[in-house]
């Protein structure tokens, strides 16, 4: 199995040129895989099958982790196994039918005014920079804006006659008073 691992990882620098970080992730997510197939006996990747790469999930949800972890691994999962299918090594995908486990949404901390506060009074307005950021921080404040719309934000976004900001979010476009 590891041989098939070896050839995925140099599939993923040389064709797909992703990253160090990516196959790094890949590769650990797929030894821990092997480790727990080797576990069950099963050496050969063509013996793997949809009930084993189910026990997988389980045995990962046994183990405590999340649910975002767990989704990470069979997308390892299911992009080694479609290497592996478009080599010929395999005839079936064992992950094709398999569902990674529902992600809860949390929803983000929120400041208290307090710490708001504190916040707003850390840059130094004796400086450009500092009243730069200052003036970030309250627009932020104000309008519920996104960093990433703020950070993108051109002068022609902003209509002081009408009181309001346009922020193009990919597609989208919002209207913020």
């Amino acid at each position: 199995m590891e041989e098939y691992v070896l050839r995925y990882m140099k599939y993923l620098r040389e064709v797909k040129k992703a990253s160090n970080n990516t196959v790094l992730s890949y590769q650990r997510d797929l030894k821990k895989m092997m480790a727990f197939f080797e576990s069950q006996g099963i050496t050969d990747v063509r013996k793997i099958n949809a009930t084993n790469v189910n026990s997988y999930i389980l045995y990962l949800e046994k183990n405590h982790q999340a649910s975002a972890t767990i989704s990470r691994y069979l997308a390892s999962m299911k992009a080694f196994f479609g290497f592996l299918r478009n080599e010929g090594i395999i005839d079936t995908i064992p992950t094709q039918e398999v569902r990674a486990p529902k992600i809860e949404k949390k929803m983000p901390d929120i400041l208290s005014i307090e710490d708001m506060l504190l916040l707003l009074e850390q840059p130094d307005i004796n400086t450009a920079k500092g009243m730069r950021d200052k003036a970030m921080l309250e627009l932020l404040y104000a309008t519920g804006m996104r960093v990433t719309e703020l950070v993108s934000l051109k002068l022609k976004d902003v209509n002081l006659d009408m009181s309001y900001i346009q922020c193009d979010f990919g597609k989208k476009t919002r209207i913020i008073p």
